[in-house]
């Protein structure tokens, strides 16, 4: 099932995903949540739906292809009926007509004299009745960008986020959204922007903008408290999305393009705030969640990665002079224990430090607050 257009109502939970190819252990316990529902297929043997859900009917003439965008075999006229097969092109075309602009996929059918052909999935060719147009849409060009799996997928992070009574389920649930997200938004990036509205409700507690790049989803982590305090005994999820709520998306717990720990120029180019404290007070609380709560070890380690990232990668900038990284870095050495920071970490910022202590490295890359 696909959701409907967000609204920002109790049911505005709900805003509307590749493979997930981290935290293989949230998919497993994600799918084993939804082990005990039916299948779609066994739904529709039940309720009768098979014929009818497979079938359209042309509201107006219609070309047919050999393939997706090849040649013509037959003009189709306004009432024919086509028979699904379940195949789809497995990428997007785009076409404009005077009112749209348009990026869907084809869906290979079976004609009346059944031969089978490829038709453009515009949906102004077909008879959807009472079908939600936007959701129909998505569901063919998801179908497309993504394999049989990662739909399945998409539609159980739907499932749990709208059902979940469950502790422990949304924080999964968010792992996995965040990885088909970032893979739609890849897959995205090769195709023209549809218009604003065609984006909005695909994930969950999330809101959508567009780049030169194309489309994103910024996450928002107020929703995903608020889903979680409708759940018992989620202190540990709630902890976690607080987190990112105020120390690393701080004011409004949004995530934008840049954490707290970076100070943007523009809109693509940024510092880091390294001597500010900031990255060895985040460490330490990430330290005491993963002590409180084991749970949240593996997301945890998702910020830590970042962080000690905008520590250690070579070429990064920073805004700071020298005396105040330094005596930051040197504060995070000191500590006499870390939990969070394993000893490659530690040896990474260790050869950092010694790295940025050369004058002609602080000449390139340090004090841009001063240049």
């Amino acid at each position: 099932m696909f959701p409907r257009k967000y609204s920002k109502r109790k049911e505005g939970y709900l805003q509307w995903g590749n493979k997930l190819i981290v935290f293989p252990a949230v998919i497993a316990l994600l799918f084993s949540c939804l082990s005990c529902q039916p299948s779609p297929d066994a739904k529709e043997e039940e309720t009768g739906n098979t014929n009818t859900e497979k079938q359209l009917v042309l509201q107006q003439d219609l070309t047919a292809y050999d393939q997706p965008d090849g040649q013509p075999v037959i003009a189709l006229k306004r009432g024919d009926k086509l028979l699904l097969t379940g195949e789809i092109s497995q990428r997007l075309y785009p076409q404009t007509t005077r009112k749209d602009t348009l990026l869907e996929p084809f869906l290979k059918v079976i004609l009346p004299n059944q031969e089978l052909a490829w038709v453009y999935a515009n949906p102004t060719n077909f008879n959807l009745g009472n079908k939600d147009v936007l959701a129909w849409q998505w569901h063919n060009r998801l179908s497309s960008i993504f394999n049989t799996t990662a739909l399945l997928q998409y539609e159980q992070i739907w499932e749990q986020w709208n059902n979940t009574n469950q502790a422990g389920v949304l924080l999964l649930t968010f792992q996995a959204m965040r990885v088909l997200r970032d893979q739609l938004e890849t897959s995205l990036q090769n195709y023209p922007l549809l218009p604003a509205h065609q984006y909005e409700g695909l994930f969950p507690a999330s809101l959508s903008y567009q780049t030169g790049a194309g489309p994103g989803w910024w996450i928002d982590f107020n929703q995903w408290i608020d889903r979680c305090s409708q759940v018992a005994e989620t202190e540990a999820e709630i902890a976690m999305f607080q987190f990112y709520q105020k120390e690393v998306y701080p004011p409004d717990g949004i995530e934008y393009h840049f954490h707290s720990w970076e100070f943007p120029v523009t809109r693509h180019q940024k510092h880091s705030l390294l001597g500010r404290n900031i990255h060895y007070k985040l460490l330490l609380e990430l330290d005491q969640l993963t002590q409180e709560h084991a749970f949240l070890q593996a997301e945890c380690l998702v910020i830590k990665n970042e962080l000690v990232s905008d520590i250690c990668t070579s070429g990064n900038t920073y805004w700071e002079e020298w005396p105040t990284i330094q005596n930051e870095l040197d504060t995070i050495l000191l500590k006499s224990t870390w939990n969070i920071l394993n000893q490659e970490d530690l040896a990474a910022i260790k050869h950092r430090r010694q790295t940025l202590g050369r004058p002609n490295i602080q000449d390139l890359y340090l004090s841009k607050r001063n240049k």
